[in-house]
């Protein structure tokens, strides 16, 4: 006789994955060896699955993506230039290679179906559960029944069974101990530490407000939500309240007597950007991404590059102070070429050691005078080492005054 069992199928789950779990495997993809060295997919794949999560699935379309992904210009012509759909092309193929190898085993799957620029997100099926092996059963002979088990053995096998369980309940009802939550080492900056930046903010009766920035369809990256988060924590960490907007909503008759601090890619503030503040340096949206030194001085390069190679990428940020709209009050932004030197630049100005090194920087033209006049309207230059799409080291470059 055989014994024969037929393996099931895999199981799927039908309920779309949760955003938190679409985020988690965002990472995963932005930060795989597939896609980190290209620069332009993550933001690619970045962008779409933000709007989709966002619910504006429906908005991307060529044109708004060659523009606000490709840095193309508003008369973009998708007919004449298709960026987007070969860049869609090459998204798909690394996806699908992503999820052949390395991604194998993960739990959410994020696709680039043909025919559109919406993101799908579901969970992968499951193994089967593990077939029976077709055995041939072999024939036996009955044997006589053997005798009933003793009573001994009935006890013995009684009290092991409520060991066992009484086991079983002490674990599953034993409430899980979360792990301490990670401590936020920028608390531990104070506005001493670098007063030209911070000290406006902490006046008495300083009215502060912390704005991510955004473009036109409302998207903004990883690192700058990051950024966002930290800076909130910084000004709370000093007991003093801030408010968190998001910097669209914003314009110049909102901010008045308030201090801001925008925390935004170098590609999206059109809030600064209208505004026309003066600059020592330009960024210039190309490929590679570069920042310009407009006032280059001995030992200063005219351009900083993003560069990348051997798993490493070195990227740029810039930290701006300004004038705010009235006199007394400051304008700083914070941004990144990418998401994540946006995310490092705010780490590295909310760190004590980092702010004191800056500091002295500052006092080395109060004493020498090599700069010329100093201001308290400033920009500086980081630089910023990333691997897989994650800061690793931020340095001070250099600075110049605006006004």
């Amino acid at each position: 006789m055989v014994s024969a069992v037929s393996a099931p199928p895999p199981i799927r789950n039908t309920l779309p994955p949760a955003s938190a779990e679409v985020l988690e495997q965002l990472k995963r993809l932005l930060s795989s060896p597939v896609l980190r060295e290209s620069h332009q997919l993550q933001a690619f794949l970045e962008f779409i699955v933000l709007e989709t999560l966002e619910g504006r699935s429906g908005t991307l379309k060529e044109y708004v993506l060659g523009c606000s992904v490709f840095g193309r210009k508003p008369d973009y012509d998708p007919r004449l230039d298709g960026i987007v759909r070969v860049q869609a092309t090459a998204l798909r193929k690394r996806l699908e290679r992503y999820y052949l190898d390395e991604g194998a085993l993960d739990p959410v799957i994020i696709e680039l179906p043909r025919g559109g620029y919406a993101p799908r997100f579901r969970y992968a099926a499951l193994p089967p559960a593990p077939a029976a092996v077709s055995v041939p059963l072999p024939l036996i002979a009955l044997a006589p029944r053997a005798s009933a088990p003793s009573w001994r053995g009935f006890v013995f096998s009684f009290l092991s069974g409520l060991l066992v369980a009484a086991a079983v309940w002490f674990v599953l009802s034993k409430p899980a101990v979360a792990p301490p939550p990670a401590p936020f080492a920028a608390s531990h900056a104070k506005p001493s530490d670098f007063p030209e930046l911070w000290a406006p903010f902490f006046e008495a009766g300083a009215r502060n407000v912390v704005a991510y920035g955004v473009q036109s369809s409302q998207y903004t990256g990883v690192g700058e939500v990051e950024g966002t988060h930290l800076m909130s924590n910084f000004f709370a960490s000093q007991a003093v309240p801030v408010q968190v907007t998001n910097a669209q909503t914003l314009g110049p008759i909102d901010l008045g007597e308030r201090n801001l601090v925008v925390v935004s890619s170098l590609r999206f503030q059109t809030l600064l950007r209208d505004m026309r503040l003066p600059a020592a340096f330009e960024f210039l949206p190309r490929v590679p991404e570069t920042i310009r030194n407009l006032k280059p001085q001995a030992g200063e390069s005219a351009e900083y590059v993003f560069r990348t190679g051997a798993g490493v990428s070195t990227s740029y940020a810039l930290v701006s102070v300004w004038q705010g709209v009235a006199p007394s009050r400051r304008i700083v932004h914070i941004g990144g070429v990418h998401t994540w030197a946006t995310q490092a630049a705010t780490e590295f100005l909310l760190q004590p050691d980092d702010l004191k090194k800056i500091a002295l920087e500052f006092e080395k033209d109060r004493r020498t005078g090599a700069r010329g006049p100093t201001s308290p309207f400033f920009q500086i230059l980081l630089r910023v080492e990333g691997r897989g799409n994650q800061p690793h080291r931020v340095e001070y470059v250099t600075h110049h005054y605006t006004y």
